[in-house]
């Protein structure tokens, strides 16, 4: 596998590759024809950390059975064939939990017809939390999963209500004086 100097580029793999394949968390960036004619591979992994995915990607990766991603959908909307002659129909996509009906309404992801939602997991209706610096100043967070779960605050001054869980629950935060 060819990176660039500081490992965030995967140029190119070589045509030889044969089973899994797990792309490295440095890598933020898939290059075009990057996996082209890889059609030994089974199954690839595509880290959280990619943030762009060139035309062409995995050209010819007829092998394919199975990607697992582990982020929300990249935009493909400006890219070209990324999955070009892989078998959309058959190659299961494994996404996140809370991330399937995504996939299904992205470009170049939704042409996959096996997409599979992780059964474990969470979403967190977003990833900031906004209180007032009064005393008694109190806010909310709604968490969806199917998992046991725990919250809590490395600041003294923060309470967090409830601290665990199990399903869907608000997390509500209250400010003390400080």
């Amino acid at each position: 596998v060819l990176l660039n100097k500081s490992a965030s580029m995967l140029i190119q793999c070589g045509t030889s590759i044969s089973g899994s394949y797990s792309i490295p968390s440095s890598v933020d960036t898939i290059g075009g024809y990057a996996f082209y004619n890889c059609s030994l591979m089974t199954s690839v992994s595509i880290p959280s950390s990619i943030i762009s995915i060139a035309d062409y990607a995995f050209y010819n990766c007829s092998g394919l059975t199975s990607i697992t991603v582990n982020s929300l959908p990249l935009s493909l909307s400006s890219t070209y064939g990324v999955f070009y002659n892989v078998n959309t129909n058959t190659c299961i996509l494994n996404v996140p939990f809370g991330a399937k009906s995504l996939y299904q309404n992205a470009y170049g992801w939704s042409s996959f017809t096996n997409i599979v939602e992780n059964m474990h997991g969470f979403v967190l209706e977003t990833n900031k939390l906004f209180l007032s610096s009064a005393a008694g100043s109190k806010s909310g967070i709604k968490i969806s999963t199917n998992d046991a779960w725990s919250a809590g605050s490395n600041q003294n001054w923060l309470k967090v209500s409830p601290e665990s869980g199990t399903g869907n629950d608000t997390i509500r935060v209250t400010a003390d004086a400080n």
